[in-house]
Parts: structure tokens; C-alpha cells; sequence
């Protein structure tokens, strides 16, 4: 399996940072669909199919892997 990558697209969530202070010990995966062409929360906003495809298969192996 390949070493784990981090990627930064866009802002941050503020929410995210709430939920580590009061969670300190859980673990976290924030992810969300902004692929080619997307205005995110624009008026020409869109969900890039084959972006979202590899995202869903993506989330599958690391699920798997926290699961075993």
C-alpha cells in the first residue's frame, strides 16, 4: 500500500478544529469533492463524476485499512 499523501484544496474547515478540541484523541478525515472546473460554493458549482469516483475508492482503502 502506498504511504499516505496530504493534499490542501480551498479553505479551512473551521468546524474541524471544534471537533479536535473537544475530541483530542479521535482521529479525523475531512475530505470533500472539488475537482477540475468546480466553483465551490458558486454559481457554476459542479460534482466532476470520475474525480468523485477516484474520492469514493480512495475513502474505501483507508476504511478498510482502519478497520483491520
Amino acid at each position: 500500500m502506498p504511504a499516505p499523501a496530504f493534499i490542501g484544496q480551498g479553505g479551512t474547515i473551521p468546524l474541524m478544529g471544534l471537533l479536535g478540541g473537544l475530541f483530542p484523541d479521535a482521529q479525523f478525515l475531512a475530505c470533500g469533492v472539488q475537482g477540475p472546473g468546480t466553483n465551490a460554493h458558486g454559481p457554476n458549482e459542479s460534482l466532476h463524476i470520475p474525480y468523485t469516483e477516484r474520492l469514493t475508492a480512495s475513502l474505501a482503502v483507508v476504511i478498510n485499512a482502519l478497520a483491520l
